[in-house]
Formats: structure tokens, C-alpha cells, sequence
């Protein structure tokens, strides 16, 4: 595979972070201050702090994510530099890290960005669409994590760690309350069950009313019901065997957030002669759809981890079996077609399901006189996953007579297999040298079946019934050079690859040759460099990585006409040849005084591609990424005071800023979701001896109107989703024991 040199860094947003971070250093050396705390994390599959980590890596707790209102994964973007989530539907968050993710369905397409929970690889997008609760941490590593990760980390990966039963009798629960309706309770039980063998149940119920309305219907949209069970045991029966089995269900039935025309340049509704209620059409949270649509989601899995010390040698076992169903229903076309009965509307449907069994062995251990920290292992998975879509365009008045159909249904069967070593060498008491590798085999075997497709009475394909087979295989390897200037400063060189999958089009609307031709696999490799710092004592963290990523074979989905003249199109994947991204991330924290944190991130991206030729002669070169912001930064200031009763006063603001980004390959201005920011505020009292707290909170503290969803409708308008308005509430939480 070929690759492009590495280019120049941009070092204006550098330059300004560390003038940023030196004047808050100076002004912390003078005055009062406490230590920062140790975040542990496993990016390396091992237990280190992240300070010692050669990865560009986030991490949350528990705490973090509950001052901040984080209920999924989406929220975590928020807080991430360079991560970016882009909220389609509840079973397709389009999740994008450092401009690369992928917005493909099918059931023989891959996610960009792979999720795992307790290490456990999760195949499918609808499979992420759990509430976050029951967590110790989740970590977002940035950029590709091939070796570790295996296929599909080609963007990076995102590691859920669920809390393991205690030893001693625990109890939390959580009781929410804010306007929307929304309502939350959430508890969870841990504690002995004999003297070898613990337990925890936890449980989490959310639900929302909607915020969105439509001008046909009596019901608002965007609403939220979802619940969520984990239940595990963990087992010590000898003093180096641990068992820990986790069984968990989640579910969702939701309406959709109704989405609303947001671009009409020079008014081509009305120099259409389309009528439509203005103050409705100029109001974000106002569509003039006349379906409701719906989405359901059910995840499940259990695991079994056996962790087995011999010596200086660990093996580890995890067994894994997972499934999801999702389904929907959504109109597509939102221009006042109850009002225009005579001009196009169109609804979407689909049903997919997806189970899948992986197993992965593991031996890790120390050697050459504790030296060298070692693991290796073998990985297998088996997925299988079935997709059905329908599409129809119709005109409103006659819904019985359509003017375009697509029809398909498609199962596929993956495998996968893998082995990998990977190792770090002390060189000398300050210089080490982190090395890995990871060969990755896989097949897919798929089954398409298409009906006709028409288009405005073009005829877009015959009917089709496949079968196809193909497979693939990539060596990942990465390599770091890690320099220990300090206890408190690391600085690192890394070189790493990833690869994401080859694949099929879900539901290809042309003919029986694409419905059983692949799309190539996807290729990258990251240079970075890196420094993970601890200042004045551990009272100020700074953070700071510089990466230029090249990408071969990149996989888009883009939409394209069926036929000459086509003013709606269809959407296929396609390798867009050749891209880089690059750019710079900055994480601080700073603790001046005790009980005041200051945090915040940085996150400058410049991903564009460098070759990208459509078949029709469009040139996409030198175009932006999807989802790729250029800037992006957050910044929060806690303070927590110690009453004399033992009682804690608190305060929390956030602010968050998103530069716009593009949905489209080509750019085009109705594509552009434009730039938005936001702020947060919590209070708080803590009881004293810590029983109980009492929050109250506000999100989106200014109103702020702006999109969490675009989608580019040629010619000339788009269909987006608004994000919340502001939401308020009280949050009430209790605990009991030891944690």
C-alpha cells in the first residue's frame, strides 16, 4: 500500500495552547493547590495510569459522567477532542474520530469506530444504543488501534468498563426529574453472596417527552423510553483464578425527532409556487410531516472472563455472545406535502438483526528481569447480520402509485480470525520502546435480494438474487519510541496502522453486478507524537498529541442519480481513493486550590481528501471530510467547598464548541450542519459522610438553536434534525455501604 509523506503540522493552534497552558502554570505555581488524581485506564489491554499510556487517549468516570448529564454516547463527543457523533437515528449514531467514521448500512458493511464493552467487541451500530450507567470509566482512544483492537478500529475505539461486584455490601440509586417530562430512576445492588463469590443487579429507566412537533399531527416526536438490566458475579475460588460473568438487556421504543427543511436559498419553495405556513417553516422544532415513524432497539449479551495467574503470566479468556434487533419507520420528505399533495414525499423503512459470538485468549506477563511487559493472543469472531430496507417515493395525493421503489433484503456471515503480540522494552530507566503486530484473516459470505428498482418510471435495475463470498487479510503493526524526561512528563513517537473491512452495499439500487461486487478494504497509518505532562506538583495536566494520518481506499457512502437527470438519487458506497487527516488535541486539567478544577480540551483538524474522482467527473479533491471540524474545545470549571458540618457546595459550568462540518463529499452548501456552542450549569449539596447529594442542573443554558443531524436532499435543501433546547432539572442520588 502506498502511502504520502507526512504533512507539515499547523503549529498556530499548538502555539496557542501552550501559551495558554504556560500563563495558567505560572499563575499555579503561586498559589495554594492540591494533587490531580491518577486515572487508571487498560487502552494496552493492561491496568496503567494514563499518563503512562503512548496513546492519545479520554477517559471518564463516574463522576464525570454524572455531573455532566452524560445518558449516551453522544454526550461523550461532546467532551472528546476529536471525536464527533453525528445522531442519525437510534440505531445508526454516525460516530466519526478525527474526521473518519463511516455513515454505511448493510449488512455487510462495518462501523469505522469500534465500541467494546468490558473488552468485548460490539459488530453492529444498534448494538451501542445503551444508556451509560453501571460504569467505572469509558475511554476513547484516538486514531487507528489495529493491534490491539483488530479490524475496524481503522478511526479509533471506544472501550465501555462496567463496575464489578464488590465484596462488601454497596447500593446507589438515582432519581431524575426535568422538564420535557423527562424522568429517570436508576439503582444498582452489589455485594457478597459467599465468601469466594460476589454479586450486582443494576437497573436504568429513562424516558422523555418530545421536542419536536409536527403541524398534521397531535403527538410531539423526539421522544425518549428506554430501559436497561446488568446483572454479574465475580468468583475468586483460588488466590490466581478470577471468574467474572455479566449479562446485560437493554430496549428502546422511540418517535423519532421530526426533521425540518433548514435551507432555502433565495425562497425556491415559493419561486416554486409551493404554499406552507412560514412561522411554521422558519421554526426549527416545527416539521409538516404527516407520519410519526418510530425506532426500536433490544440489545443483549452475556460474557465470561477467566483470568488465570501462573508466575509472572496471566492468561485471560473471554467469551462472548451478543445480539440486536432494530427497527424503524421515518418519513424522508418534509416540504408540506399535506399542503402540496401534488409534488413528491417518501418513507423509509428498515429491519435489521445482528448476533454475534467472539472469543479471545490472551497471555500476558513480565520478563528479561521485568524489563519487558508482554502480551499476545488469538481472537475469533462470527457475526451474522441481516438488513431489510424498503424506500418509496410517491406523490402525496396518491400514495397507492409510486413514482420510485427499492426493495431489499441481505444477510451476511462474517469471520474473522487474528493473532497478535504486542510488548513494551525498557531500554534504559527512561527509554522504552513499544512494539506490536496483529494478523487479521476474515471472509464474508452475503445474500442480496433486490425488486426492480424504479425511479420516476426509469428503470434502475432488474430484479436480483445473489450470493457472494470474498475475503481479506491485513498485517497492523505500531510502533513507539516513549521517552520518560520525569516521573511527571512522557514524551512519545508512534507509528501505528488500522484497516477497516471490505464489504457490500446494503440494498444496492443498480443491478445484480454491484449487488455482488465488493467494495476494498480501507487503509491508514498514523504518525504522532505526543506528550502526557504533570506540572507543580500534580496539580496541572497537560496533554497534547500531533498526528498526520494517511488513507487509502477510504470507504464513503455518497449519493449519486440512477439515471441521467435524476433529481433525487441513490446512495452507494464507494473507496474515495486517497486522504490525510491531521492536526493537534490539547486536554488540561488544573486544580489551583482545593476543591476548584479547571478542565478543558482543544481540538484543531484539517482532514481532507486528496484524491476523490466520482464517475461522473465530480472532483472531490482537496474537499473536507464528513464530521470533521476544523476547531473544536470545551472548557469546565468545578468547584466543590467543604461546609464545617462535613456538608459539600458545589458548582459546575460547562461550555463546548463545535466549528460546522460538512454530510457531503462534495461539499455543497446545503450539506454544511453549521457551527454551534453551548453551555451547562450544576449546583449541588452533599450531605455530610456522603448519603446523599441533590442536584439541580440546566443543559444548553442559553437555548441555542443548532442541528445534531443533517441530511443533504438534492438539489438544492436538506432535512436536519435540532438538537435539544434548553432542559433543566433535579437529580437526587443515595448511597449505602462500601464501594
Amino acid at each position: 500500500m502506498q502511502y504520502s509523506k507526512p504533512l507539515i503540522f499547523n503549529r498556530t493552534p499548538l502555539a496557542l495552547a501552550l501559551l495558554t497552558t504556560s500563563a495558567i502554570a505560572t499563575f499555579a505555581s503561586q498559589v495554594a493547590a492540591q494533587a490531580l488524581e491518577e486515572v487508571v485506564v487498560t487502552a494496552q489491554r493492561r491496568a496503567q495510569t494514563l499518563q503512562e499510556v503512548p496513546i492519545a487517549v479520554t477517559a471518564f468516570d463516574q463522576r464525570a459522567m454524572t455531573e455532566a448529564n452524560l445518558f449516551d454516547v453522544a454526550g461523550v463527543s461532546q467532551l472528546t477532542p476529536g471525536l464527533t457523533i453525528s445522531t442519525h437515528s437510534l440505531g445508526r449514531p454516525q460516530v466519526y474520530i478525527r474526521g473518519i467514521g463511516s455513515n454505511a448500512v448493510g449488512a455487510g458493511a462495518d462501523n469505522s469506530v469500534v465500541s467494546f464493552i468490558d473488552e468485548v467487541y460490539i459488530g453492529r451500530s444498534a448494538g451501542t444504543a445503551f444508556d451509560l450507567y453501571d460504569l467505572e470509566r469509558v475511554e476513547v482512544l484516538r486514531g487507528p488501534q489495529g493491534t490491539l483492537y483488530g479490524k475496524n478500529a481503522i478511526g479509533g475505539a471506544i472501550n465501555y468498563i462496567t463496575t464489578k461486584p464488590t465484596d462488601q455490601f454497596y447500593a446507589k440509586g438515582e432519581v431524575l426529574g426535568g422538564n420535557l417530562g423527562l424522568q429517570s430512576v436508576r439503582g444498582l445492588v452489589s455485594g457478597p453472596l459467599t465468601d469466594t463469590t460476589s454479586g450486582k443487579v443494576s437497573l436504568n429507566y429513562r424516558e422523555r417527552d418530545g421536542y419536536t412537533s409536527s403541524v398534521f399531527l397531535p403527538e410531539d416526536m423526539g421522544t425518549i423510553d428506554r430501559l436497561g438490566l446488568r446483572a454479574a458475579l465475580r468468583s475468586q475460588p483460588t488466590d490466581t483464578l478470577e471468574l467474572n460473568l455479566t449479562v446485560d438487556y437493554s430496549e428502546a421504543d422511540e418517535i423519532p425527532v421530526g426533521r425540518h427543511h433548514g435551507y432555502d436559498p433565495a425562497h425556491l419553495y415559493t419561486g416554486a409556487g409551493l404554499a406552507f405556513d412560514e412561522a411554521a417553516f422558519r421554526d426549527p422544532f416545527t416539521t409538516f410531516s404527516d407520519d410519526l415513524g418510530f425506532e426500536k432497539v433490544e440489545v443483549a449479551g452475556i460474557s465470561l472472563r477467566a483470568d488465570w495467574t501462573v508466575g509472572t503470566m496471566t492468561l485471560t479468556s473471554i467469551s462472548a455472545y451478543r445480539e440486536s434487533e432494530y427497527e424503524d419507520f421515518s418519513e424522508l420528505a418534509f416540504w408540506a406535502t399535506a399542503i402540496n399533495p401534488g409534488i413528491p414525499d417518501a418513507w423509509s423503512a428498515a429491519d435489521e438483526s445482528s448476533e454475534q459470538f467472539s472469543q479471545e485468549l490472551r497471555l500476558a506477563g513480565t520478563g528479561l528481569q521485568d524489563r519487558l511487559e508482554w502480551v499476545t493472543g488469538l481472537y475469533y469472531l462470527n457475526e451474522k447480520a441481516s438488513r431489510d430496507r424498503d424506500l418509496k417515493v410517491f406523490v402525496a395525493a396518491t400514495r397507492d402509485t409510486p413514482l420510485g421503489l427499492m426493495e431489499s433484503e441481505s444477510t451476511n456471515e462474517t469471520n474473522s480470525y487474528s493473532v497478535f503480540a504486542d510488548g513494551t522494552y525498557n531500554l534504559t530507566e527512561t527509554l522504552s520502546i513499544t512494539a506490536g503486530i496483529r494478523y487479521t484473516y476474515e471472509e464474508k459470505d452475503i445474500s442480496q435480494k433486490g425488486i426492480a428498482p424504479q425511479v420516476f418510471a426509469h428503470s434502475v435495475s432488474e430484479d436480483y438474487d445473489i450470493t457472494a463470498d470474498e475475503s481479506w487479510n491485513a498485517t497492523t503493526p505500531r510502533l513507539s519510541l516513549n521517552w520518560n524526561v520525569s516521573d511527571s512528563a512522557l514524551l512519545y513517537l508512534s507509528v501505528a496502522e488500522g484497516f477497516k473491512s471490505g464489504g457490500f452495499d446494503g440494498g444496492p439500487a443498480s443491478n445484480e453486478l454491484a449487488a455482488r461486487t465488493p467494495f476494498d478494504p480501507e487503509e491508514a497509518r498514523q504518525y504522532e507524537i505526543g506528550a502526557k505532562t504533570d506540572w507543580f506538583d500534580n496539580t496541572l495536566r497537560l496533554n497534547v498529541a500531533l498526528f498526520s494520518t494517511d488513507y487509502t481506499d477510504l470507504q464513503v457512502l455518497q449519493r449519486v442519480p440512477a439515471f441521467p437527470g435524476d433529481p433525487i438519487g441513490i446512495t452507494v458506497t464507494q473507496n474515495a481513493a486517497n486522504a490525510t487527516t491531521e492536526g493537534v488535541e490539547m486536554e488540561f486539567s488544573w486544580a489551583p486550590l482545593a476543591g476548584l478544577e479547571i478542565s478543558g480540551n482543544y481540538a484543531y483538524l484539517d482532514a481532507t481528501y486528496d484524491e476523490y474522482l466520482e464517475a461522473d467527473g465530480t472532483d472531490n479533491s482537496g474537499n473536507v471530510l464528513r464530521n470533521a471540524p476544523e476547531n473544536s474545545y470545551a472548557l469546565i470549571t468545578r468547584y466543590a467547598h467543604q461546609l464545617t458540618n462535613g456538608a459539600e457546595l458545589g458548582v459546575r459550568w460547562q461550555y463546548i464548541y463545535k466549528d460546522e462540518t460538512s454530510n457531503d463529499p462534495r461539499n455543497a452548501p446545503f450539506a454544511v450542519m453549521p457551527e454551534w456552542d453551548t453551555q451547562s450549569l450544576r449546583l449541588w449539596y452533599g450531605a455530610p459522610r456522603g448519603g446523599w447529594k441533590v442536584s439541580a442542573w440546566v443543559d444548553n443554558l442559553t437555548d441555542e438553536e443548532y442541528s445534531e443531524f443533517v441530511n443533504p436532499l438534492p438539489p438544492f435543501t436538506n432535512a436536519f434534525q435540532p438538537a435539544l433546547p434548553r432542559t433543566y432539572g433535579l437529580t437526587f442520588e443515595a448511597q449505602f455501604g462500601s464501594f
